[in-house]
């Protein structure tokens, strides 16, 4: 049997993660590794919003027909109404936008898509849990060494950071690999900086769960959530929430901002019970009280983002998804950024002009191409949240009531038209121009 032309480790079982495996396992001489440092893959998590770009990423590989079993959304290439925006944060609410994209918002149960993606992935994939890197190894010559927290080792010829916003490789990449390898003017040439290994607090704090969608019908049958996603606007929060599951149920995700402050800056996810989660969005309209009192219980999460990076890779070692970019999830795009990033990344390697003495020119054409993109889309996401919250740097609206004023209606249309044109990207842009794109950065001749 002959060798493999390349052995990639991919560390972290994450959405990003999985889709690279998946696609780089279509490539018969790329052996896959991937390491999971939880001790399984739990079906775990809430909604999440797949858009054109990503969900043709996606059904190039194979996976679109399974996937739509999981949802009563119908793909459609034709223009129409997607999210519908509506000023909430007052008694009697106010519609005032709805947003028109070519191509359907696919929305669906986290669990759902990591089911699938695992499904999905080929015999020859290998696949370890309870595995934590702790750091890595790169020599000039010779496979990068990795050395895991339980003790043992393992190598490979491309390590992938897929492992989250608190990345273990970031950190290596950025902090103990380059001191090694790079002198002091080659480290400022390529922009690394190690004030970005840690995540920052963005200031707003997340309300995620799952709402029985049976519950709250009987509440309120003719709830507008049961027609189409929708965003609720208020000075200093908002909600968003969409059908998953076949509409067995419904997505809830609130968010509040407070002025960023390291005392309030928490990573875990504790559970908050329906009476304290309604008492962040108290005197709201009653279609905000409907989906509060369907609510159980909620886990709390501060939403962290990074600092922009001026590279994604390292040598032969690269960054992938949030490690990459964690970018605020106002425009639903991680994941979305992840599977692109995942599907760009596999063109490339599994590219027959790649190889191992030319894996790093292969990460510099992923870099150059999917970084860029990151960074429009960070910086659309974070413009978006201060949109959605109906931030004074960005709207001025009479918090009491939007209705007094045709200023403020005026207002609010003119932000929802703002909101659209920031997000286009997600439905108009197509990821094969960008593997295109990266692809044609390699040198010697023509790809296979």
């Amino acid at each position: 049997m002959p060798k493999d032309k390349l052995s990639v480790a991919i560390c972290g079982g994450g959405i990003g993660g999985l889709v690279a495996a998946i696609a780089l396992s279509k490539y018969p001489d790329i052996s896959v590794h991937v390491y999971e440092a939880k001790r399984s893959f739990e079906e775990v998590g809430a909604g999440i919003g797949i858009w054109p770009r990503a969900w043709k990423v996606l059904a190039t590989l194979g996976l679109a027909q399974e996937l739509l079993l999981c949802t009563n959304i119908e793909i459609s290439e034709l223009l129409g109404p997607s999210f519908r925006f509506r000023k909430g944060d007052e008694r009697e609410g106010l519609d005032f936008y709805t947003m028109m994209t070519h191509g359907r918002l696919i929305t669906l149960h986290r669990a759902d898509l990591q089911r699938v993606l695992l499904s999905h992935l080929a015999d020859k994939c290998q696949i370890t849990c309870s595995k934590q890197l702790s750091s890595y190894e790169e020599q000039e010559f010779g496979p990068i060494e990795l050395s895991f927290a339980d003790g043992t080792s393992s190598t490979c010829d491309v390590l992938i950071g897929a492992d989250g916003i608190r990345s273990g490789i970031r950190s290596c990449m950025l902090a103990v690999q380059p001191v090694q390898n790079f002198t002091d003017q080659q480290l400022a040439e390529i922009g690394l900086r190690p004030s970005a290994i840690h995540p920052i607090w963005t200031g707003y704090t997340a309300y995620r769960t799952l709402i029985s969608a049976d519950r709250l019908k009987q509440l309120q049958p003719d709830h507008r959530v049961f027609s189409g996603p929708t965003q609720y606007f208020g000075h200093g929060g908002c909600i968003t929430a969409y059908e998953v599951s076949q509409g067995s149920l419904v997505n809830f995700a609130g968010f509040r901002f407070r002025p960023p402050n390291e005392e309030h800056s928490f990573s875990g996810s504790p559970m908050i019970n329906q009476h304290e989660l309604a008492g962040y969005f108290q005197g709201w309209d009653s279609e905000v009280q409907a989906l509060l009192e369907a609510v159980e219980s909620a886990t709390s999460w501060a939403i962290h983002t990074v600092e922009p990076l001026q590279t994604l890779a390292v040598g032969r070692v690269v960054l992938l998804g949030d490690a990459a970019h964690g970018v605020m999830p106002f425009q639903g795009a991680g994941a979305g950024l992840a599977i692109e990033g995942a599907y760009t990344l596999a063109c490339l390697l599994g590219d027959s002009r790649t190889t191992v003495e030319t894996i790093p020119e292969a990460l510099k054409a992923y870099d150059q191409t999917i970084r860029p993109l990151a960074r429009q889309a960070a910086e659309a996401s974070a413009l978006n949240g201060k949109y959605f919250t109906l931030q004074e740097s960005v709207v001025k609206v009479n918090q009491d009531s939007a209705r007094s004023s045709d200023k403020d209606r005026e207002r609010l249309s003119e932000v929802g038209r703002l909101v659209e044109v920031n997000w286009q990207w997600a439905w108009v842009g197509n990821a094969e121009d960008s593997v295109q794109q990266a692809l044609s950065m390699l040198s010697g001749g023509s790809s296979s």
